[in-house]
């Protein structure tokens, strides 16, 4: 609260964040987001270390904590009873995570964290779809990252994630809204999974990769500093 009232200039990396600034302190702010870098090479071989086939998996990427909806996430995957497997990358040795792992496993795979990128980007790249249930913060570096691997998203309906995504990506806000896209997911994937992994690259290219973004931050460092 005293650093957003008493800077003299502020940055949002999301539409919501500038909004929430607005909002909650009366206080503008210039928005330049978050990049990430396209990615064009990926390697199915990567694959067989996970046990899982191309477009025969779900997954998600998240640190362990109750506001990315992970719980909400394998519910509905639960109760839908889907029969591809779906893999949680992201440490769970916290007590949410080690929670999430008694609850859910082995019906669910949690494989720990995952740091190889070229493995990372394949994994996403080559999944059914990809999860995002993160509500809070601004523009993800993991939503991102997914959306440079051409990746079929469903995010948590929220402003940050409407921010980025756009008319992109199927939303849900509840466990209900969710499972009924778990069974419907082969129709989701046929009807628009191509204008969703095409139309998310572009706006990687067109708006969020780091050398635009770079540019952008030395334009705005520039002008401000021009005034002094």
């Amino acid at each position: 609260s005293i650093a957003v009232r008493e800077s003299p200039y502020l940055i949002s990396d999301n539409p919501g964040i500038r909004q929430y600034y607005l909002d909650r302190f009366q206080r503008d702010s210039f928005f330049v987001p978050y990049g990430a870098d396209p990615v064009y090479d990926f390697d199915r071989e990567l694959l067989a270390k996970y046990n899982v086939a191309p477009d025969n998996y779900f997954m998600l990427i998240a640190r362990m904590e109750p506001e990315n909806n992970i719980e909400l996430i394998l519910e509905s995957y639960v109760d839908a009873r889907h029969p591809s497997p779906f893999l949680v990358i992201g440490g769970h040795q916290n007590e949410f995570g080690r929670f999430m792992y008694q609850k859910f496993s082995p019906r669910v795979q949690f494989i720990g964290g995952v740091y190889d990128k070229q493995e990372l980007d394949s994994l996403r790249h080559f999944s059914k779809a990809y999860f995002h249930g993160h509500s809070v913060g601004g523009t993800n570096p993991s939503l991102l990252e997914a959306m440079s691997c051409r990746s079929f998203i469903l995010a948590h309906d929220n402003p940050f994630n409407k921010g980025v995504l756009g008319a992109d990506a199927c939303y849900f806000s509840d466990r209900k809204e969710l499972t009924a896209h778990f069974n419907s997911m082969e129709d989701l994937i046929s009807q628009k999974g191509r204008m969703f992994k095409d139309g998310n690259f572009e706006k990687i290219i067109q708006y969020y990769d780091w050398e635009r973004i770079t540019r952008q931050h030395e334009d705005l460092f520039g002008s401000l500093l021009s005034k002094v």
